[in-house]
Formats: C-alpha cells, sequence, structure tokens
C-alpha cells in the first residue's frame, strides 16, 4: 500500500489554504479574553458542562495514520492498542482543571520529572496541572494579557518556581527568544498551532523537544466548524486541519499517533455543541 503520495507538499498546500482564510487572531483579541479565560475553559469544557462527553486518548483506539490518498476521500488507519493513564491529578486540582486538560495530559505518557515546553500556553490551562504534578514548564505565549494572568494563578498557586514564561509569536526566531533547541523532554501545542505555516510551527516545536511533541488541532468538529463554509466559499475541497498535520509529519519521516478528545461546548445561547480534536504525538 503507498504510504504517502509525494507528488502533495503538504506544506503548500497548508499555505494556500491558509491564504484564503481568515487571518488569525492578534493578540489584542486574547488580551481582552485573559481575565476570564481559564475559567470559561473549565466550564465550557467539562463533564459539567455535558455529561461524560470527554474521551482521554488512553480510552480510544489510537491510530497511526498510513496514508491519506491524493483524491482526498480516503483516509487508512492502522489501530494500535495503548493502556494506562499516566496524569492522574490531584483531587484538589480537577475541579479547577478542566476535562480538555486532563485528556490532553493523560496522552503525554509523562515521565516522572519531565520538563515541557507549552507553546500558546494562554492563562496555564496545561502549565498549572503539570507545575503541581512537579513538572518545570516554559510557557511560550504572544498575549501580554494571557501572560500576565498565567503568571498570577502561577504565583496564587505557589508555583512560580517552576514555570517560565516567554513572550514569543509561532513566527519569531525561538533561540532569539531564549527557547534553545533540545531544552525540554517534550513539547506541546494545544489549540495554538492553526498558523500560517503549519509546517514551520511543527518544525519549531519538534525542534525544543528531546524525547516527543503533542499537539491538538480541529477535526470537521472544530470550534468554528470551519468546514461549512470551505468548499463554498473558499472554493478549496475541504479537508479537516489535522489530516494536513498529519502528512506535513510524514513528508518530514515522522509516524504521528492519532487519538481524539471530545467534548460538549456550552454555546453562548447555552446550548451544548459537539467539539473534536486530534491529538497527535510523535517520538522526536
Amino acid at each position: 500500500m503507498q504510504i504517502n503520495d509525494r507528488s502533495v507538499d503538504w506544506r503548500k498546500e497548508w499555505i494556500v489554504r491558509s491564504n484564503a482564510r481568515n487571518k488569525p487572531d492578534d493578540s489584542a483579541i486574547w488580551d481582552a479574553r485573559s481575565a476570564d479565560y481559564a475559567a470559561r475553559s473549565v466550564k465550557n469544557f467539562s463533564h459539567a458542562a455535558g455529561g461524560n462527553s470527554i474521551v482521554l486518548p488512553h480510552e480510544r483506539e489510537k491510530t497511526e495514520i498510513e496514508n491519506v490518498a491524493v483524491d482526498r476521500n480516503i483516509f487508512h488507519e492502522k489501530f494500535i492498542s495503548r493502556g494506562g493513564d499516566s496524569f492522574a491529578a490531584p483531587a484538589e486540582m480537577r475541579q479547577n482543571t478542566s476535562d480538555y486538560a486532563r485528556a490532553f495530559l493523560a496522552g503525554l505518557d509523562l515521565a516522572p520529572g519531565d520538563s515541557v515546553f507549552d507553546m500558546g500556553s494562554g492563562t496555564g490551562a496545561l502549565a498549572l496541572p503539570l507545575a503541581e504534578r512537579g513538572h518545570r514548564v516554559v510557557c511560550g505565549d504572544f498575549s501580554p494579557g494571557m501572560r500576565a494572568a498565567l503568571k498570577k494563578r502561577a504565583e496564587e498557586s505557589g508555583l512560580s518556581h517552576r514555570i517560565s514564561v516567554i513572550a514569543v509569536r509561532w513566527e519569531d526566531d525561538w533561540q532569539s527568544a531564549g527557547i534553545a533547541p533540545k531544552s525540554v523532554d517534550i513539547a506541546i501545542a494545544s489549540r495554538s498551532i492553526i498558523v500560517h505555516d503549519l509546517g514551520d510551527a511543527l518544525e519549531k516545536l519538534e525542534s525544543v523537544a528531546k524525547r516527543r511533541a503533542a499537539i491538538t488541532i480541529p477535526t470537521r468538529f472544530g470550534p468554528r466548524a470551519e468546514h461549512q463554509v470551505g468548499d463554498t466559499v473558499y472554493g478549496i475541497p475541504y479537508l479537516p486541519d489535522f489530516i494536513y498535520a498529519a502528512n506535513i509529519l510524514f513528508d518530514r519521516g515522522r509516524h504521528p499517533e492519532l487519538s481524539y478528545i471530545d467534548a460538549q461546548k456550552t454555546t453562548e445561547c447555552g446550548g451544548q455543541r459537539l467539539i473534536r480534536w486530534a491529538f497527535l504525538r510523535w517520538d522526536v
């Protein structure tokens, strides 16, 4: 079976798609959200919001993506099994940590003492529970408001000694910003990697890690449900964002494992909507 058609340059395909999309939010938008972002995230993506809706990565059959056909219609998957929850959050932390965050962290298979780089860390949805478990966390974010909120939460939780916060964008020179190659064990990007040049972003994220990288990226049930306009407005055949990410990684010789994190999001009208993120992790 053909593993991946090399006639498709998935990085360039992504850039073409990105050029047709709306521009990403700027930092001012995230600054405005920073004051109550942590509380809203826990409320919107938790069991309380929609029942037992979160599916932990280890509770699903994980997949190693073998091929996405050039005709964009066939997505072959090889199923493998993997069990165990390596991230059991302390009881006192659970009320302040969303089920989405626990699902993401459970999928990392962290070892005691692992250091982590969290790109697009926001107000610390992942950084704080990681630090609470004894991990050193380097956080990168482009929003001054989000960085300030994270620092405040870290101080209030007594975790400032384990969390460092850096002002950085995906497009920046990371070494100049103080993020050295192979400086942490694990590098992650949770819901933060939809950028103009996805290939460059994946390469940068991987370069920081000694052992493993992991991301979440929307499926067709993403927060903005963009597939509904992808065919009619952009004129570009729709593929979920994670298909591009997986194939870009394959083109770089990586073999990402795939699982999903599901949640019921509480909408502004008080209703419920399924949100599904693809969780991709790979060894570096």
